[in-house]
């Protein structure tokens, strides 16, 4: 896998990332002398975590990989570089910064998980808490979490509001200490029908590219109802979702999704 500056990386049960870092050489190494080296560094008091380790070459001797495991935390600082044997300077050929390894939660739903809170509130970005943009490039978490600006995935969203997914990944980050990320998939306006792949299913397509692209993650968090609000899809909405949840299981494994009741609707014609 590429490594982005900024990016949360989903911890396995045991509480590490493993995954393979890759990278590709502009021109082939001198001699045999020479290696691709890389290291992982603890941004907060450069402490080195992973020593210089040796990288394995592929057969075009331009590519180069190396299996890590790298425990929950962060953030942390990937260096890859070319060092001669035994040599004490080395020529550093490329660095990522501020990578975590913690959690990564999926948004969905419609306006309100989008970010159409209109009034001010202190809800201020942090280091540690992060978000994939819709441009395709992570970044930290910061709103609006909804800014279709050089998107590149279906469904635009362009909310200028706030939404309650930052303040939820700063509690979770303050509560468990390690780096949260969010990927922010959520799309005003639609109903339930369009997050099921097996009904209409287009925003569960984008969200599902997303997911690709992010890779491991914890779960979803999801806060959609108001477009189903109505006589004819109140009543079925439960048993829809249930089909829904199991149908995301069969796609990604199973994966806890957080939601909450706002309030109750039996159809349009409720009084309450």
């Amino acid at each position: 896998m590429l490594l982005y500056d900024f990016q949360i990386i989903q911890r396995d049960p045991d509480g590490y990332a493993r995954f393979t870092w890759e990278g590709k050489l502009d021109a082939p190494l001198k001699d045999k002398s020479h290696h691709v080296v890389v290291r992982v560094v603890r941004e907060d008091d450069n402490l080195c975590l992973i020593p210089w380790t040796i990288c394995k070459m592929a057969s075009d001797t331009l590519s180069w990989s190396i299996e890590l495991t790298v425990p929950e935390g962060g953030l942390y600082r990937f260096e890859a570089s070319i060092q001669q044997d035994d040599a004490l300077w080395i020529d550093k050929i490329e660095c990522v910064y501020h990578i975590g390894v913690g959690d990564i939660y999926v948004t969905v739903g419609q306006s309100n998980m989008t970010g159409y809170g209109r009034d001010s509130a202190y809800d201020p970005p942090c280091l540690g808490v992060h978000m994939f943009r819709n441009c395709g490039e992570w970044s930290i978490a910061a709103h609006p979490l909804a800014d279709a600006l050089g998107g590149i995935y279906g469904y635009p969203e362009n909310g200028t509001g706030t939404s309650p997914a930052l303040s939820f990944a700063r509690r979770l980050h303050d509560r468990l200490g390690v780096p949260i990320g969010i990927v922010p998939a959520a799309v005003g306006g639609t109903y339930l029908s369009e997050w099921s792949p097996a009904e209409e299913g287009g925003c569960f397509y984008e969200m599902e590219k997303r997911v690709l692209k992010t890779g491991a993650f914890k779960g979803f968090i999801w806060l959609q109802g108001c477009n189903d609000c109505n006589e004819e899809d109140a009543s079925s909405y439960f048993e829809c979702f249930s089909n829904m949840v199991s149908s995301w299981n069969e796609r990604f494994g199973a994966h806890p999704i957080l939601t909450v009741q706002l309030n109750r609707s039996m159809g349009h014609l409720d009084p309450k």
